[in-house]
């Protein structure tokens, strides 16, 4: 009996045939992974610039209030209202946990010539931040549920 067994082992180990199965699967395990990966990263890349439109929105509708006031509470006001957070005018509902940070700033750069930002100049600038999680569809398999995004205007 034991001769039978180590006979059939050794032409079982001897036989090339269906070999090409175990190759084919391993294939197309690490094709559909790659795929995920890509549609994945692909998603994330689609709403970073969608989170980067709202975010240009709202510094651009804060940027003409920054001048108008002597303070800048109501352009960091108008910002939030154009953010991309839920309830605001740039709404995104596909985002999840989306927050919205708003700060005004002096830019040397937008300041005449021989004058200078320093401590206590008023704000001529907003910048606004905003950042979002992208839910994945394929690598959570990975164990990775979301990709964080973020985007930054000034």
């Amino acid at each position: 009996m034991r001769m039978i067994t180590m006979s059939f082992i050794r032409k079982a180990l001897d036989d090339q045939r269906g070999q090409a199965l175990p190759w084919v699967v391993l294939g197309l395990v690490a094709l559909l992974g790659v795929s995920g990966f890509t549609i994945d990263a692909g998603h994330a890349y689609v709403v970073r610039s969608q989170l980067q439109n709202s975010a240009n929105a709202a510094a651009l509708a804060a940027a003409g209030n920054v001048y108008n006031t002597s303070t800048t509470n109501n352009a960091t006001t108008v910002a939030n209202q154009f953010a991309g957070s839920s309830g605001e005018l740039n709404t995104n509902s596909s985002l999840i946990s989306m927050t919205t940070s708003v700060a005004t700033k002096c830019l040397n750069l937008l300041m005449p010539k021989p004058t200078l930002c320093v401590t206590g100049s008023p704000a001529n600038a907003v910048q606004v931040t905003e950042s979002a999680s992208v839910p994945t569809f394929f690598i959570k398999i990975l164990g990775i549920s979301t990709i964080p995004v973020v985007a930054q205007a000034t």
